[in-house]
Parts: C-alpha cells; sequence; structure tokens
C-alpha cells in the first residue's frame, strides 16, 4: 500500500512568458507568488494552527512552483511527497496500492494515468515550465484555476486561488488582499446551498469538473476532459448484466482496499447505501476487526434494521442515542454567525451553513470511512416519494431546481434559465438521464466535492462509494436502470446474498414496488414478502435545531438575511421578495432560510480572517 502523510492543500504557479516579460522579471514574479501564497495560507487552510510543513519544488529559470502543505502530525514522509530535480508530483486524497509517483511523474498522459486507478484524489504535477492537474471520476477532491496578467496558479483551496490571483494583479504591493465576489456564479446559491458548475464564490476563479485535466505553462493554458458516460439498457436477466454487476462488484471490494490499518468502523442505517457498503466490506472482512454503529433510539427503523445488517454479517454493533431528540429535556442552538464561518471556513465557501461541520480538531490520523455517493449507484435524484419517472416530473425536479425562486432580480432569473435550459430540454426525451447527469456533474461533483474536500482537514476519510475505478464502471449501467435500485440491490445480493432479503427502511426497492418481479425461470421472486420496508414514524424521528422551529432561532436568522441585503447582494435579490418570501415560505422551508443567511454572510462578513473559535452550542431553543 502507498502510505504517508497526506498532503491536505497544494498550490501550483507559473510564470507567464506571453506578456513579454524579462527573465528577472519572471524570476521575482515567482518568488512574489511563493511569498504570498505561504503569507496567506492562513485565510484559507481551516486549522486553528496554521502548518509549518511545506514541500516545496521550484525551478526559477521556467518560472514553475509546487507548494503543498498539511497538518498532521509527524515527520514528512518522501513516499507521498515524490520529488525530483526533474519535477514533482502530489496527490490530494489517496490512491490505490497500484500508484507509482515516478509512472505518473513521466506519463505523457495524465489523465490516461489515471483513468483505471483506484482511490478518491486529485493529482498535480510539476515540470520545468508546466503544470498539470488532475480530478478523478467524482472530482472527489475539488481544484480551481485562474489567470491573471503575470501568473497562472492551480490550486486546491479556491480562496487561496483568488488572493494569489488579486495579490498579483496588483504588483503584489497591496498588504492583503479582500476577496471579490462572483454574484453571477453563486446565483442558485439560495436555493441549492452550493454552487453548479464550475463557478466559485470568487471573481476570476474557476473549478475544474469531473475528470479534468488542466495544463498551465508560461505561454498557454489547455482542458481536455474525458468524463465516463453513461450506456443503453441492459436486460437485468442477460448475461451481460450478470457481467456488469459482477466487475462492478470487484470494483467495489477493491476500494476498501486503501483503507490502512487493521480495523474498519460502519455507520449502518436502514437504507441502500450503508447496505452496499457493507455488503463489500464483508468480503474482506476476514482479519480485520470491523465493528459497526447506528445512532437512533431502539424503535427507530434504522436501529432495528442495522441490527439486522450486522448480525447477518457477524459484525458487532452498537447504539449511540440521537442528539436533539424531543425528550432529552433543554437543547441548545449555536450562534448562526459562527456556524455559517465555520461552515464558508472550512469548505472554502461552496457549501450553505444549512450543512454542518465538525469543531476545527485536532486531526485524527485514525482513518474513517463514509457512505458518501450512493445516489451515483442509484441514478442521481433518487426522489423516494416516486414509485416511476415521468416526464413532467422531472423537468418539474429541474425547474425548481434549477430555475425556481421568487426573490431573484430578473437578470439572475434569465441566467439562471439560460443555464438550466439544457437539462430541463433533456427531460423532455431522456428524464432518467437527466436527473442522473444533475446530481452527477452538479451536485455531487460540488457539493459533495466540497463536503469531503474540507473533511479531508480533519481526519483521513476513506470514500468506497465515490472511488475512481468504481464509478467509471457504475457508470456503464445507464441511469434508467440505476434510478431503479436495481443495480444497488444486486451489488448487495453479489457481495453479501445474506442482506439480499432483509427489510429495507421507508419504501421498497423502487423495481419490486408494483409486485415481486420474476427470475430467470420465471417463478415470482420468492425474497420480496420479506424485504417489505420498515417506516418511520413521526415518535421515531429526532429534532434539529436548525429547522428554526424556534420563533428566536428564525427571527435571528430571518435578521441575518436582512441585514445583509445591501451592496452587490441587491444586484441579485430583490429585497421585497426577500422579506415576503421570509414572511410567507420562510418556516417551510429553512434550508433556504440558512443558504440566504449563509450567502448575506460570506458577502459582507470577513468570515476568511476567522480566528476558528471552538464550536459550542450554547443559546437555548423551544423543539416545538
Amino acid at each position: 500500500m502507498w502510505e504517508g502523510t497526506q498532503v491536505k492543500a497544494l498550490l501550483a504557479v507559473v510564470v507567464r512568458a506571453d506578456n513579454g516579460s524579462s527573465p528577472e522579471q519572471r524570476r521575482q514574479t515567482l518568488g512574489d507568488s511563493v511569498d504570498s501564497a505561504t503569507r496567506f495560507l492562513r485565510h484559507a487552510f481551516p486549522a486553528r494552527e496554521v502548518p509549518s510543513a511545506v514541500t516545496i519544488w521550484r525551478d526559477d529559470e521556467t518560472g514553475t512552483a509546487l507548494l503543498g502543505w498539511h497538518n498532521e502530525p509527524g515527520e514528512w514522509h518522501e513516499t507521498t511527497s515524490h520529488h525530483t530535480e526533474g519535477g514533482a508530483v502530489e496527490v490530494v486524497g489517496y490512491v490505490d496500492g497500484e500508484y507509482n509517483p515516478d509512472r505518473a511523474l513521466d506519463a505523457p498522459d495524465l489523465l490516461d494515468f489515471t483513468m483505471d486507478r483506484g482511490g478518491c484524489f486529485a493529482l498535480v504535477r510539476a515540470r520545468a515550465g508546466a503544470i498539470d492537474a488532475v480530478t478523478d471520476s467524482t472530482n472527489s477532491n475539488a481544484v480551481y484555476w485562474a489567470e491573471t496578467p503575470s501568473i497562472r496558479v492551480v490550486g486546491t483551496r479556491a480562496l487561496l486561488v483568488h488572493l494569489v490571483a488579486e495579490h498579483s494583479k496588483r504588483g503584489f504591493t497591496i498588504p492583503d488582499p479582500v476577496p471579490t465576489y462572483d454574484l453571477l456564479a453563486l446565483r442558485h446559491f439560495p436555493l441549492a446551498g452550493f454552487l453548479l458548475g464550475q463557478g466559485t464564490p470568487f471573481l476570476g476563479v474557476t473549478a475544474l469538473s469531473i475528470a479534468e485535466h488542466i495544463r498551465i505553462d508560461p505561454w498557454y493554458l489547455r482542458f481536455e476532459r474525458r468524463v465516463p458516460e453513461a450506456y443503453g439498457d441492459i436486460d437485468y436477466r442477460s448475461p451481460d448484466w450478470r457481467t456488469l454487476v459482477e466487475g462492478t462488484a470487484e470494483a467495489l471490494v477493491a476500494a476498501f482496499e486503501p483503507v490502512p490499518g487493521k480495523s474498519r468502523h460502519l455507520a449502518v442505517t436502514g437504507g441502500r447505501d450503508s447496505r452496499v457498503l457493507a455488503a463489500g466490506l464483508r468480503q474482506l472482512s476476514a482479519g480485520l476487526t470491523v465493528t459497526t454503529s447506528t445512532m437512533g433510539m431502539d424503535e427507530d427503523p434504522d436501529v432495528i434494521l442495522a441490527k439486522l445488517i450486522a448480525r447477518a454479517l457477524g459484525f458487532p454493533h452498537s447504539t449511540r442515542p440521537p442528539e436533539g431528540m424531543k425528550d432529552t429535556g433543554v437543547i441548545r442552538a449555536e450562534d448562526p454567525i459562527d456556524r455559517a464561518i465555520r461552515v464558508l471556513d472550512v469548505h472554502d465557501g461552496m457549501i450553505s451553513a444549512w450543512d454542518d461541520v465538525e469543531d476545527y480538531g485536532p486531526t485524527s490520523p485514525t482513518p474513517t470511512m463514509s457512505g458518501v455517493g450512493g445516489e451515483i449507484i442509484r441514478g442521481g435524484l433518487v426522489l423516494p416519494h416516486l414509485d416511476e419517472l415521468t416526464f413532467e416530473a422531472a423537468k418539474t425536479t429541474m425547474r425548481n431546481t434549477l430555475c425556481g425562486g421568487v426573490f431573484y432580480t430578473q437578470p439572475f432569473v434569465e441566467s439562471a434559465k439560460a443555464f438550466g435550459a439544457p437539462l430541463l430540454d433533456l427531460c423532455a426525451h431522456d428524464p432518467y438521464r437527466a436527473i442522473d447527469d444533475y446530481y452527477y456533474h452538479h451536485r455531487n461533483a460540488r457539493w459533495v466535492s466540497s463536503r469531503r474536500s474540507g473533511a479531508r482537514f480533519r481526519r483521513r476519510t476513506y470514500d468506497p462509494l465515490i472511488d475512481n475505478r468504481f464509478i467509471r464502471l457504475v457508470r456503464q449501467v445507464s441511469p434508467a436502470s440505476r434510478w431503479n435500485e436495481r443495480l444497488a440491490f444486486d451489488l448487495v445480493a453479489t457481495l453479501a446474498p445474506e442482506l439480499r432479503d432483509l427489510p429495507i427502511e421507508g419504501h421498497r426497492w423502487r423495481f419490486e414496488r408494483f409486485g415481486p418481479l420474476s427470475g430467470p425461470d420465471g417463478a415470482p421472486d420468492p425474497g420480496w414478502e420479506k424485504r417489505a420496508p420498515l417506516v418511520r414514524t413521526a415518535q421515531t424521528a429526532s429534532y434539529s435545531w436548525k429547522t428554526l422551529k424556534d420563533p428566536t432561532m428564525y427571527s435571528r436568522l430571518k435578521d441575518l438575511v436582512l441585514d445583509g441585503m445591501k451592496g452587490g447582494v441587491l444586484d441579485m435579490l430583490d429585497r421585497r421578495a426577500v422579506e415576503r418570501y421570509l414572511d410567507d415560505q420562510g418556516h417551510r422551508y429553512p434550508a433556504v432560510v440558512w443558504h440566504l443567511a449563509t450567502l448575506t454572510i460570506m458577502v459582507q462578513t470577513p468570515w476568511w480572517r476567522t480566528t476558528r473559535p471552538v464550536k459550542r452550542e450554547l443559546i437555548p431553543v423551544l423543539p416545538e
């Protein structure tokens, strides 16, 4: 296994030679760029202590540099930071045991080199006069770029890329640049709570997409993408389907192999994704110590089903009580400004404070696993309340997601419509592909990517369900076959037959909601009755203060939104329409209220200068 300290942030710079600058000027510009990156790291590295460990590869003759930082204890491991006289290659995230840094350094086509690589990663390579960066098939580790008259910059923290770029625009003379926001790129933030497409909050900074390669050099900037596209339908009873499922199952098992150590802990629920994850882990459980746990009350379907899953696989299971239950007495909330600043800081300005994040640290060396990414296996926007997907249901969902919102000014309404038009057109003839493409290219590549990139500053996280090689195989299954959950079901049945006929939480597997399907012999599936779902009730639901049922808490968020309605925000949002929305609809859609508040805090508050206080829930709230 290729192990070592994990790099948490990278920044690469190439000084432009196509602007008439002299060699001496380019050497000076490179030095200024490296100094700026080191200086502004404190704003963009979400930890209480700015890391002192830094890896630098630099070639002054061609004006090229690559810098990397980590916040893990111990000495730097050369197995992770691969430097030679001819160049350097760095990995953010993790790669499989077959990864060879010498081959990565010499590969003529770095994107091709990563196509079948296991892991969740971004690769950045520096050679004399050229920087290459590559994202994987889920964009699991975000990469951003910017260009100014004097430099081209690539990095894994958008804020750092922006600050270095802004400093260069001003000749590296101003003491501390202030972020300039791209409100047009932020147009979907109030509704979705994250950014779509390849925009970022910061003017002039662009995100790479899925499986994208960027090369920057003193003269040019080039891009190439090789996105794995979904294939056509395959009959689930055919030999081709069985071959595809078996190959995908093997890739899922292999996705667990990069996790170091002999202990594995898995958070299990009664749903689909953790069941797929548990089935994959079963194949590697020999020689490992595997434990499982679930948060919830004893009567919660998640707890009931998780115990059945753990017992069937022979894994020990424990239950921990949920936070904020209605019968726990006094419930306290976090100050929403503190929460928003922490979320913006950790997630690089990409995500709303509706999505919480842990405290800053200390960094834990213990590897953890996540079940994030299961939606890709199940066709993107899973829409569990729908038994089947119609053209109209897909179009309504996409229209509300991409073009909804009653509080935008007209220019931003038109911009959102133009952005959403291709997906809305796709709904008309292939609704499954439309909702799959939306999830894969936008929600997963931006929201999931930002959350996973932020999590890696806190601990070593491993995400088998968004493994590069695994997802490339998953994408060979048509969106319709994934949306009806046949692939997820057959992965479970292949890897852990003892889980095949256990009940499921909430709704039946979608492909069997209209009754049992027949097997290859034509007989009805005998396990259909056993798989009847367990449904959650109001008594088993937990209370969360972020839903703003407490009137004082709602009033705080409302005031934050309205106080922030000034300056450039008014170009995007109509104040009177926002006031009406908060009075009439805000209580029904607390997530949107959080999105609006986060946006105004982002634009109006110097959140990037945070002192990174300890996460505390001190404000008493009422559960009803």
